[in-house]
């Protein structure tokens, strides 16, 4: 069987190059097997599993913290980066609610100014004001 395959592939009359002839298929091939995993709902790692990044899988007999993992530690700095950025944004949200009502606020005191300056007593009310 070897030897008809070896005759079939290195004959005499057949350079290599052209008897090996390319094989093709219509379909995609088969998926390399992280896709596959993600495309049937599995982690793409084998230990890419909650239990694995969550919880150590060892505890002490005398009761001592086991050791935060690097999953553990990601997820710690991920969250205090979101928490850093949420007090960022709070406060941002703060001085703009100031900035508006003391925009308001002088908005309003330029306008009792403006009135305040336009309308003056007059006639009779002058003179009750100078009489007392």
């Amino acid at each position: 069987m070897m030897s008809r395959l070896w005759t079939k592939l290195f004959s005499p009359h057949r350079s290599f190059i052209g008897s090996l002839i390319p094989i093709r298929c219509n379909s995609k091939g088969p998926l390399p097997l992280d896709r596959w995993r993600v495309s049937v709902g599995l982690p793409a790692a084998l230990n890419d599993v909650k239990e694995f990044k969550d919880y150590p899988d060892f505890s002490y007999v005398d009761g001592r913290p086991t050791p935060v993992t690097p999953y553990q530690l990601k997820e710690i700095k991920r969250q205090r980066a979101l928490a850093a950025s949420a007090v960022k944004h709070l406060k941002e949200i703060k001085y703009i609610e100031e900035r508006h009502m003391k925009k308001i606020q002088s908005a309003e005191a330029e306008r009792r100014l403006i009135i305040e300056s336009k309308l003056k007593p007059k006639g009779d009310q002058l003179l009750e004001v100078k009489k007392v």
